[in-house]
Order: C-alpha cells, then sequence, then structure tokens
C-alpha cells in the first residue's frame, strides 16, 4: 500500500523525499499495521484503488485500467466505491459546464 500512495502522492507537486517519507509514515500507522497481522485479501482493494486513483490522475489511463480490473477482481462489490466516486466526479464536470 505504500508504493501506491507514494504514487499518489507523486502525482501531486511535492518532493520526491517528502512523499516518499510520508508513503513510509503511511505503511506503518496502527490500521496497516493490525491489518497486517492478520492478513487478508482484502488489502489488495484498497492498494490496486490507490494505485487506480494515482494513475488516473497522471492521465496513464491503460495502467489505471489494469489496476482498477485487479481492485474488481479481488472481489466484486470493491468497484461499487471506485465507481460511485467516478460518478460523483462526472457528475461534478457536468454540473461546471
Amino acid at each position: 500500500m505504500a508504493l501506491a500512495v507514494y504514487a499518489l502522492l507523486r502525482s501531486v507537486p511535492m518532493r520526491r523525499w517528502s512523499a516518499a517519507g510520508l508513503a513510509i509514515l503511511f505503511a506503518f500507522n496502527g490500521m496497516v499495521l493490525a491489518a497486517s497481522c492478520n492478513p487478508h485479501f482484502e488489502l489488495l482493494i484498497v492498494a490496486s484503488g490507490i494505485a487506480f486513483l494515482a494513475c488516473l490522475l497522471r492521465e496513464r489511463h491503460g495502467s489505471a485500467l489494469c489496476f482498477f480490473a485487479l481492485c474488481l477482481s479481488t472481489r466484486e462489490d470493491a468497484g461499487i466505491h471506485l465507481g460511485l466516486l467516478l460518478a460523483c466526479g462526472i457528475w461534478a464536470l457536468r454540473m461546471q459546464g
């Protein structure tokens, strides 16, 4: 998950070392450590969802599609959250004209 957070932070104007430091801090927070002690495949949903959003922000549509497919193949209801997020973004763009 730290790599996905790093990729997301690099999509905004941020220094490489600052993004790496924040990604490492994210990797060692309490929720991630607690989840990794009881490993389940659901952690892949979060990592692939974050990587999907990072690739979408960087306009790498092929990679974004691969991560979205990975997120959906992990568990079928994982795409609902990403789909709702994309639907809200489309709605906001339509409201702007």
